[in-house]
């Protein structure tokens, strides 16, 4: 029976022979142990592994968790590390105790499964949707290695505009889940590639809010309804002769306007187009 756990452990106290017991929370599942959990304790820290289904390290976490050991002392709470030694959870503690030359408490759980090791993270502490993609990029998951080589291209967009674009206008967050899951699907590579160098083109006319989440879902709505009719160059070129249109908005429905009056300046009535998204 897998069940979530407030164990007390018994732990050793360092140079002293000296048995304690503290009270760990355990934000996993596990198999319903018939006794209490051994901890340990070490100083050799080149006993441990990484593995590549952990989060990647986030270096202002570990400096504050460091910077918490040189004030208050050794971290009780024990990472967790299976038959391998290799970190289950407690990877920024782990990095942190590498920092301040200290020891720290490990506990070790045989027969972890990947899944697990997700899930322990995930339960530890939230992941961010950056850490889901670098778990599935690390899976070799090519819509997820796409995605990040997308981001590093065009590193001014967030992650979830870059998605946005490469789903060309239909990722929503109500498919978080399937994000997370492993789920995400690239529509067209080549034409979220295509937007996302045309909003950057506008980056001299607008630099303040050309890479604002509700810009780029105004200009990709209109590009994805009006794709056939909205001339990306004729834009670029109107942007050049009126680049005082621009102005930061607030909301989709005045960003779309604008859109709308930069695009038919200087058209004529029976030439001009009316964007309805």
């Amino acid at each position: 029976m897998f069940v979530y756990l407030y164990q007390i452990f018994k732990l050793t106290k360092p140079g002293t022979g000296r048995k304690f017991r503290t009270h760990y929370v355990m934000n996993t599942k596990v198999l319903k142990p018939k006794s209490d959990f051994q901890v340990n304790y070490t100083t050799n820290l080149d006993m441990f592994k990484l593995m590549d289904n952990n989060r990647p390290i986030n270096q202002s976490r570990v400096k504050r968790i460091y910077q918490s050991m040189v004030n208050e002392g050794l971290l009780v709470i024990p990472i967790l590390v299976n038959k391998k030694m290799e970190i289950i959870d407690g990877q920024h503690r782990y990095q942190a105790s590498k920092l301040s030359g200290k020891g720290l408490y490990y506990l070790q759980v045989d027969n972890y499964s990947e899944e697990q090791v997700v899930q322990s993270n995930q339960n530890s502490q939230s992941w961010s949707r950056k850490d889901f993609m670098s778990y599935f990029v690390s899976k070799g998951n090519r819509n997820y290695i796409k995605l990040q080589e997308f981001m590093k291209q065009f590193p001014h967009f967030s992650l979830t505009d870059s998605m946005f674009l490469l789903t060309n206008g239909t990722f929503t967050n109500t498919r978080k889940e399937q994000f997370n899951n492993g789920e995400f699907k690239i529509s067209n590579y080549q034409k979220g590639v295509q937007w996302a160098e045309f909003i950057t083109s506008l980056q001299k006319y607008f630099p303040e809010g050309y890479s604002r989440t509700i810009f780029v879902r105004a200009i990709v709505s209109v590009l994805r309804k009006y794709e056939n009719e909205f001339n990306t160059d004729e834009f670029i070129k109107k942007s050049e002769i009126v680049p005082h249109f621009f102005k930061l908005c607030g909301n989709h429905a005045d960003y779309v306007r604008m859109i709308e009056d930069i695009y038919n300046f200087k058209r004529r009535n029976d030439n001009k187009i009316f964007i309805r998204v």
